[in-house]
């Protein structure tokens, strides 16, 4: 078995899943408007992570495996994620946050799929056992929510400062993104994680 500890710190830090591998970054920039909401959807979308990260284990290794029908994985997963999804709209509604929270203007429930498949197949690749499954799906939702919650002020900050029409929104939160990168990229070489 792997360090769990470094697990955690790797998913959440060195190869956080929307600085480094560039997944969810639509979602999270949509999200990064209001703290509050920021921090709710992202505890749910931790939860969501890992629980789907370990239904989709399961699937792939006491069923898919076992009958070989391995070249079905990513039509279970997708399945398996969209049920999980549903159902976590619902406990959230009646756990008092907004529907809106996750499907607002343009934005739909499928963007922040995307999180959720890329944690399963990743955990797959990586050919984690269970436990390490759940660690990395749960740093995976540490880390959305600690890029979240950094971007918030700096995004207020940067709706404040006069930039080029033609940097100003998208194109300037992108080029910020970058740069968080960047300097992750640089902890991973300072401590001398991958």
């Amino acid at each position: 078995m792997k360090n769990l500890g470094l697990i955690l710190i790797g998913a959440t830090l060195i190869n956080n899943l929307l600085l480094i591998e560039q997944i969810g970054v639509c979602p999270a920039l949509h999200l990064a408007a209001v703290l509050r909401k920021a921090l709710k959807v992202g505890l749910v979308m931790t939860a969501v992570m890992v629980l789907s990260a370990g239904v989709n284990w399961l699937i792939y290794h006491l069923l898919l495996v076992p009958l070989d029908f391995v070249f079905l994985k990513n039509l279970f997963f997708v399945l398996t994620v969209m049920a999980i999804s549903r159902t976590a709209l619902g406990v959230a509604d009646r756990a008092g946050i907004n529907r809106g929270d996750f499907t607002a203007g343009a934005e739909t429930l499928f963007s922040a799929n995307c999180l959720l498949l890329a944690t399963t197949l990743l955990v797959i690749a990586r050919d984690y056992n269970f436990i390490e499954a759940m660690v990395y799906a749960l740093g995976g939702g540490f880390g959305f929510i600690l890029v979240v919650m950094i971007f918030v002020p700096i995004r207020e900050r940067l709706d404040r400062t006069p930039i080029s029409p033609s940097f100003k929104g998208m194109p300037i939160y992108l080029v910020t993104f970058s740069l968080m990168a960047l300097a992750l990229l640089g902890g991973a070489g300072f401590l001398g994680l991958d």
